[in-house]
């Protein structure tokens, strides 16, 4: 069984009429701004809401990460 190691999947962007972002919490610990990243280079929208808290500035009082 031989293994291709320079074998890439390339997946084309998914398209949207709408997507909702809520409660993503950047500049804390738990935040995960590379699968946010990810998510908006992967996927086209006509309509992107973004609701709840994008930045936690109340966490953020004690430092940002």
């Amino acid at each position: 069984m031989s293994r291709n190691r320079s074998l890439r999947v390339v997946r084309a962007p998914a398209s949207f009429r709408t997507a909702w972002i809520s409660d993503v919490h950047l500049g804390t610990r738990t935040a995960n701004a590379g699968a946010l990243r990810e998510f908006l280079r992967s996927h086209d929208f006509n309509t992107l809401y973004i609701v709840g808290d994008l930045i936690d500035t109340w966490a953020m009082h004690r430092g940002f990460f």
